[in-house]
């Protein structure tokens, strides 16, 4: 069931995109600079791991991954 939900994560911010901007163009670049980002971010991830272990490295992430969303909650709303 996971790998299933795993698979579908990037059709979120594709469809979001899409509603955005009208253009599936746009989306899929959009979708491209999400996982460069990710891509980047990669090895800042398993360095951050390997110096604090899981547990604080978990926490970190996961903080992170919050106000994350939280900006996102708000572009969105400002787009509708």
């Amino acid at each position: 069931m996971d790998i299933v939900l795993y698979g579908l994560l990037p059709v979120s911010p594709v469809l979001f995109a899409r509603h955005a901007t009208g253009s599936f163009a746009w989306a899929s670049i959009v979708l491209g600079a999400d996982t460069a980002g990710t891509v980047i971010a990669a090895p800042a991830r398993g360095r951050l791991l390997d110096l604090t272990g899981p547990r604080a490295a978990l926490l970190g992430l996961v903080c992170s991954a919050r106000r994350h969303r939280a900006g996102r909650r708000r572009d969105a709303q400002r787009l509708v």
